[in-house]
């Protein structure tokens, strides 16, 4: 690693460049360790205030990492410097009990080694200097030991420091941690993703995303082996995990739609007043919903900008925060594959072969001899396009001639696959179709 200055916070750090990216790793004492687009450096970074770079490097020193390092965007920065504040001084007085509690009594010691360059960003304060007036306030206060000279700590002639917690130290940090326990009981960080079984692989990489997005967050997932493991009595676990969850996400797809356990999981929150956010794929969207759906607060799963709002949304009901909003994008168009991958097997396992177009179906074969028949829809070619990509050749034949086609070749039928269907015609020609 190579020796630098941290562009956040200006501490002396490490950085490793990626052989393979754009992005350097940068490990900060003060902010943690993160990944920095070049262009965030850039655009950004060079131009925030002393207290933007404060709440920066405390939003960062306080988010979880997961498995792979916090990537800092230009459009986390802004959110972050648009969105955080740093505690008040009250807060940070409770923040600094905590750290220094919470780390004797994981190490055993009696006092904490502290060096107050780099202190400052763990409890939120905006400087070193506020850092050091905060600890010499408490030393007066014999809440924090440690330390005799107050005066020296205040002009900064000492780094680093043994900081200890007095008996009335201590009876504050057992008050701190009572009230924080009682805070968070009632705090549901549970959420159920209600989804058909054929969308399972979506639902998968959902709660994959969600969870390493979101600190604390859980998501419950039917078609997950570790939250419905093999031999469970399935429906008294789902009705559990209904009862235990905060807020529903459904996988709104038109093979959702049309399943009626997933309307009963949707039923079960709307009728307890708990939040539900439908997740549309496909040619479900948005703004077509029916109702009761169409009263709900919806986004497009393949659309990044609403990706980054159902973060917000999920983060807010769960009572957690969005530590990582990178590659949106290449989430929503994994979301669009997975999407089509699913909709061609559910063809393909009821009978239907042929192509989508337009929000319909040009059917080479399939369950549509009890569809009723309307009249004839004019040839577009874009029809032929469509049926060219899903792997069939095409043609117009005469319907006075139609001794001259083979077995192969199939009349091909426009339909909701539901209710209509009607032949494809050019004139006196008919569309017909013939796997390649």
């Amino acid at each position: 690693m190579n020796g630098v200055k941290c562009p956040v916070c200006g501490a002396d750090a490490n950085e490793l460049p990626y052989a393979d990216r754009v992005v350097q790793f940068i490990k900060c004492p003060r902010c943690g360790d993160f990944d920095l687009p070049k262009t965030t450096d850039v655009l950004i970074l060079r131009e925030l205030s002393p207290i933007q770079r404060a709440v920066l490097s405390f939003w960062l020193r306080h988010q979880h990492r997961g498995e792979t390092p916090l990537v800092l965007t230009d459009e986390l920065t802004k959110r972050v410097i648009k969105e955080e504040k740093l505690p008040a001084p009250d807060e940070q007085e409770e923040n600094l009990i905590r750290v220094v509690g919470n780390k004797i009594l994981e190490s055993g010691e009696t006092q904490l080694a502290v060096d107050l360059r780099y202190f400052a960003s763990e409890i939120g304060a905006s400087s070193a200097r506020d850092l050091r007036e905060l600890v010499a306030h408490l030393l007066e206060k014999d809440i924090l030991n440690g330390i005799r000279n107050v005066l020296m700590v205040r002009s900064g002639e000492v780094n680093g420091v043994h900081l200890g917690l007095t008996p009335e130290g201590f009876r504050r940090y057992r008050e701190l941690q009572a009230n924080t326990a009682e805070s968070h009981r009632g705090q549901n960080n549970r959420v159920f993703l209600s989804h058909a079984a054929s969308d399972e692989h979506i639902a998968l990489l959902l709660k994959a995303e969600i969870e390493r997005r979101l600190f604390g967050v859980k998501v419950f997932c039917s078609s997950d082996p570790t939250d419905l493991p093999p031999g469970s009595k399935w429906s008294p676990e789902i009705q559990r995990a209904l009862h235990e969850s905060t807020m529903l996400i459904f996988v709104a797809s038109e093979r959702g739609l049309q399943r009626p356990w997933v309307w009963f999981e949707c039923g079960t929150f709307w009728f307890s007043g708990k939040k539900i956010m439908p997740l549309c794929l496909g040619e479900v969207r948005k703004n077509g919903l029916r109702p009761p759906l169409s009263e709900l607060q919806a986004i497009n799963g393949d659309e990044s900008s609403d990706l980054k709002t159902a973060l917000d949304v999920v983060a807010a009901a769960a009572g957690s925060t969005v530590s990582d909003t990178s590659d949106l994008d290449s989430l929503s168009e994994k979301l669009k594959q997975l999407d089509r991958e699913a909709a061609a097997v559910l063809m393909a396992s009821s009978g239907w072969q042929g192509a989508e177009w337009k929000g319909r179906y040009l059917a080479y074969d399939g369950p549509y001899e009890s569809l009723n028949e309307r009249g004839d829809r004019n040839f577009e070619t874009s029809m032929q396009l469509a049926l060219q990509a899903a792997g069939y050749h095409i043609a117009l034949y005469d319907k006075n001639n139609f001794a001259a086609m083979s077995d192969a070749n199939h009349f091909v039928w426009l339909t909701d696959r539901k209710s209509w269907r009607c032949r494809v015609a050019k004139g006196t020609h008919y569309l017909v179709a013939t796997p390649i």
